[in-house]
């Protein structure tokens, strides 16, 4: 006969209780934990102590101006308060968007909160080398200016000249140790400050004039034309450089922008500068073979 089987024993919730009882009061401590750390940071976050005055805030100063007159425009444009509250959790990203809104910065590349409260911001800017001006008989075309009030604010200067970086992105200008060549234009920049002055022209010039930028005392080249889509670039005595395409965009029978530049550094090494012997030269500098040297007085 066949042994009857035995059921298993009923397990009762009662058992599981006090843990279930547990894990909901651990969870609801920590909720109120948080909730609490939300309502306290909130409170405290607008007291004295736990802000900074957005003028305080360390960073390279760009090499146009001073660090307080650069720190009072990137205010401006974004509108942020004075005194920034150290305890805000988006913070750094405001600050990041702020900084890169200013014309003369190219990157933003880190924003630090410090707990000695102390905001650190490391920046990449653009270097003016080129200065792009209306031409006497075309400044009637140029746009009226707008009232102040409607302005937009990335325009940080309203002058009758213009500088571009190296990418001919439209700098406001601003006062500088030394005058940076000239380039004469027939219509004004197409974007805003911190934008690309939308210019193939504009934008040649300014490549050249950055590949020479380091070299700008020993040249002293003043001045940037465009002949057709070569480069004419002249020193204030007359002496001129036929340069030829903008780097990168050569022609197949012309020399690299390398080339040309080495051949003006050699000159210069040989005779003083290039309007040494004191006379009027043309150097062509784009021939694949070797630079012309042509007299041009007399």
């Amino acid at each position: 006969m066949a042994r009857a089987r035995m059921a298993p024993p009923a397990i009762s919730w009662r058992r599981f209780l006090p843990a279930v009882l547990l894990v909901v009061g651990l969870s609801l401590l920590l909720l109120a934990i948080v909730e609490l750390g939300k309502f306290t940071r909130s409170e405290i976050s607008g007291w004295d102590r736990y802000t900074v005055d957005f003028a305080a805030i360390e960073c390279t100063a760009p090499p146009v101006q001073k660090r307080a007159e650069f720190l009072g425009e990137v205010q401006a444009l974004s509108k942020l308060p004075p005194r920034l509250q150290l305890l805000d959790p988006d913070l750094a990203a405001l600050l990041a968007q702020a900084f890169a809104r200013h014309p003369y910065v190219d990157k933003v590349e880190q924003v630090t909160i410090l707990p000695a409260h102390k905001i650190e911001v490391r920046l990449g800017y653009r270097i003016p080398v080129l200065e792009v001006m209306l031409s006497d008989r075309d400044k009637g075309t140029r746009p009226a200016s707008p009232a102040p009030s409607e302005k937009d604010t990335r325009d940080l200067a309203d002058d009758p000249s213009w500088f571009v970086d190296g990418k001919g992105v439209l700098l406001p200008r601003k006062k500088l140790s030394e005058p940076l060549p000239l380039l004469l234009v027939t219509t004004g920049p197409v974007g805003r400050a911190g934008e690309p002055w939308g210019s193939a022209r504009v934008e040649a010039a300014a490549c050249t004039a950055a590949l020479l930028g380091p070299h700008r005392a020993k040249f002293n080249l003043k001045v940037f034309e465009t002949r057709g889509t070569e480069l004419v670039l002249s020193t204030a005595g007359g002496t001129r450089v036929l340069w030829g395409h903008a780097p990168g965009a050569e022609s197949a029978e012309e020399a690299k922008a390398a080339v040309k530049l080495e051949r003006l550094l050699h000159y210069c090494a040989a005779y003083g500068g290039l309007e040494k012997p004191p006379k009027h030269y043309e150097h062509d500098v784009r021939p694949t073979t070797e630079a012309l040297h042509r007299l041009l007085d007399g």
